[in-house]
């Protein structure tokens, strides 16, 4: 077994070689920050759903947005075959095939054609023949819903894409706060050992001039300040493979160290409008005053639907080779309908070709009620204009707010603008001091100890540029989410 002396030698001399590389001027890795990231995207299941959703949300939107198409139906009746014994007959026929036109205009024009009932008798040649025509169109006098649908639309676009933007950005700064971890870790790893072997030196140096023998209370407490230091790197050196781990996990790539990282832009502007979260509100705010408007439009609106069509019959069955028919009929009408009433007059004509009499028909109808839902409608009114209250407050909130955090984001913005200067200009002074170092050192005027000193100042200040730059990308992600628009 190794004397502990002997240990503590080996250990100094691996902190001693690892110091020596941490002292070495940074060498950044080829992958920068940026590609890291669009890697982190391309293998990260959490954003495939996220991309998922966007598109589900875009399907939706398209299918609310689908225009209205010409609508057929067909029907083709009940089809019968009847034997007559007393005349060895049959009898064939249906109920009669139909074929309605829906036109895609907000009155649901609707064409019907069809054959009506329709019989044919062997032998005798005998049928029954009754096609009509027939239309119908509705008129609103008041308000309807297609305003809502709109907005409802115009919602979930602007949802949708603000949902998927901000999940981006949340991905993103999870990745930049592990890598803020990760170099934060590493820095205070660097430091850590260097004052362990500053120490060792000063427990050397004392030891060789004797201001301080190994039994002296002064030389114990130095001990156990090393102690605590080689604690403190087993500490971190641990949590440093764990935060090396989350890393992989996180971005499905190996930690290889520092990466390139860019300068963040932090163009903005405060927009007086807000951004897509006071839009939402916004929108909020019209869907409930639509709800509001079309809730007592529902007490006021009138519709008027016309119809009209014509038939052409037999009564009595006809030879086929005569083409004869008895009689055509035709007729017109409308309803009027309110909320509480209805109202109603058709006129009907048949011309019998057969005798060559007209018979006109006028029919009148009508209803009344007296609307017993009216109190339950009047609460419902009342609630949906304190609704429409809730979101005005809502909205003129979340505008607020986002002036507030737009005013706090130009002066952070301002804030690390002045730090990151005056960092850059300490990075440059203290390059300028490891260039003069180590060319007095090349001269014999300065000490080792002064050269490895200054390189390693311009090895923290490789973490510390890196850490800011990474605050500041964390700020350009607030811009950003300050900026989301949807389509």
């Amino acid at each position: 077994m190794e004397e502990p002396s002997v240990m503590r030698i080996n250990y100094r001399a691996l902190v001693a070689t690892f110091l020596l590389l941490a002292l070495i001027p940074f060498v950044l890795t080829s992958a920068s920050l940026d590609e890291i990231i669009q890697t982190a995207y391309g293998s990260s299941e959490e954003m495939k759903r996220y991309e998922l959703d966007k598109k589900n949300t875009e399907l939706t939107v398209s299918i609310g947005e689908a225009p209205e198409e010409l609508g057929i139906s067909v029907s083709s009746g009940e089809v019968s075959a009847e034997f007559q014994p007393k005349t060895g007959n049959y009898q064939f026929g249906t109920t009669g095939t139909a074929t309605t036109f829906t036109l895609p205009n907000d009155g649901k024009t609707a064409i019907t054609v069809s054959t009506g009932p329709v019989y044919y008798t062997t032998n005798s040649n005998d049928y029954t023949l009754k096609p009509s025509v027939s239309a119908t169109h509705s008129f609103l006098y008041g308000e309807d819903s297609d305003n809502r649908s709109t907005l409802l639309n115009k919602q979930s676009a602007l949802l949708g894409n603000y949902t998927y933007q901000s999940n981006l950005i949340q991905f993103e700064n999870s990745i930049l706060s592990q890598i803020q971890g990760l170099l934060t870790n590493e820095k205070s790893i660097n430091e850590t050992m260097r004052s362990i072997v500053v120490q060792e030196k000063g427990m050397s140096d004392a030891l060789a001039l004797k201001t301080l023998s190994k039994d002296s209370v002064a030389y114990q407490e130095l001990e156990n300040s090393l102690s605590r230091l080689e604690s403190t790197l087993a500490s971190l050196t641990s949590n440093q493979e764990l935060l090396e781990s989350q890393y992989t996990q996180l971005t499905s790539l190996p930690w290889e160290g520092l990466p390139s990282i860019r300068e963040p832009n932090l163009g903005f502007e405060k927009n007086p409008n807000g951004n897509t979260s006071v839009a939402l509100k916004a929108l909020a705010l019209d869907l409930a005053k639509e709800d509001l408007k079309l809730a007592k439009a529902a007490l006021t609106n009138k519709t008027l639907q016309v119809n009209g069509g014509t038939n052409v019959s037999s009564v009595n069955p006809v030879s086929i080779a005569t083409g004869r028919v008895n009689s055509i009929s035709g007729t017109v009408g409308a309803d009027f309908t309110a909320k509480n009433y209805t109202v109603g007059t058709s006129v009907n004509g048949s011309y019998n070709l057969d005798t060559g009499d007209f018979t006109p028909t006028l029919t009148v109808r009508g209803s009344w009620n007296n609307n017993a839902t009216q109190l339950t409608e009047m609460l419902n009114i009342q609630k949906l204009e304190n609704s429409a209250m809730l979101a005005s407050i809502s909205y003129n909130d979340a505008l607020q707010e986002y002036l507030y955090t737009a005013s706090s984001i130009q002066s952070q913005r301002a804030s690390w603008l002045l730090e990151y200067a005056l960092l850059k200009s300490t990075i440059s002074y203290n390059g300028k001091v490891l260039e003069q170092q180590e060319a007095l050192f090349a001269k014999g005027l300065t000490t080792k100890s002064s050269v490895d000193n200054a390189r390693f100042t311009v090895g923290v200040d490789a973490y510390e540029k890196a850490l800011t730059l990474i605050k500041g990308l964390v700020l350009e992600n607030s811009i950003r989410n300050l900026q989301i628009q949807g389509r």
